[in-house]
């Protein structure tokens, strides 16, 4: 592999990492609306304060998402943990990975480059699943079971005339 290729699969495994900690963000976000918004209103918001909260969440950062959602609920110490470790290992892909990973750049060490990126993409992945464990039975006891949200999806793809291969 040529020095561009290996470069490109490198950006294309920092994009799915970077993509897997913003889907991570966007759980948080979600999240919040089971364990702040619903409480907090009973259930019964107008989809303009729907909309302004959700828009909040995503004005926030990672590190303001996290302290927002323990600030309003228990989280488990072993999430907290992988949440806080998720917001530094974020961090790091965002402001140094590149400046940090020159010199192996350099030595043509593109393997452990894009496997250090790949495990990073599992991590945040993982994480994520770990949130939704958290929120799962939130959501089912506010109704949105998985055939609810298969129903939602659906209506989702419809409503961006998208279809389902």
């Amino acid at each position: 592999m040529d020095n561009g290729e290996a470069f490109k699969e490198i950006c294309a495994h920092y994009g799915a990492a970077m993509y897997f900690a913003q889907v991570l963000e966007h759980g948080i976000a979600n999240a919040l609306i089971f364990v702040d918004l619903i409480p907090r209103t009973n259930g019964k918001w107008t989809p303009e304060e729907y909309d302004t909260y959700f828009e909040r969440s995503f004005e926030k950062t990672l590190g303001n998402l996290i302290k927002h959602l323990k600030s309003v609920t228990d989280i488990p110490d072993t999430l907290i943990a992988l949440l806080e470790d998720s917001k530094n290992k974020r961090a790091f892909l965002a402001h140094h990975f590149f400046r940090e990973r020159t010199d192996a750049l350099h030595r043509h060490e593109y393997d452990e480059i894009i496997q250090e990126l790949e495990s990073t993409r599992l991590f945040f992945e993982a994480t994520d699943k770990e949130l939704q464990n958290f929120v799962e039975p939130l959501m089912q006891r506010y109704g949105f079971t998985d055939e609810e949200m298969e129903k939602a999806l659906a209506g989702y793809k419809e409503h961006i005339g998208a279809t389902s291969n």
